[in-house]
């Protein structure tokens, strides 16, 4: 099929709140992205996002994000 991306995933873990203002916090998770695309060994990547969440009326959204990456 065109535009599959077979054996592609992408896990987020290990969400905490770093920091509690109210209706903004701060919030790091652990990811953890897998990818095969062709034979051979899997590709991955880890790292962590740190995220600045708002609270808005449709409910909180990320307002900022930075993503650090660890290896692959």
């Amino acid at each position: 099929m065109a535009g599959v991306r077979h054996g592609l995933s992408h896990h987020t873990t290990n969400s905490e709140v770093v920091e509690d203002r109210g209706d903004e916090v701060d919030v790091r998770s652990k990811y953890l992205r897998l990818g095969q695309s062709r034979p051979g060994p899997m590709p991955f990547l880890i790292g962590q996002y740190v995220d600045t969440l708002t609270r808005t009326p449709a409910g909180w959204r990320i307002s900022k994000r930075a993503i650090i990456a660890h290896g692959q």
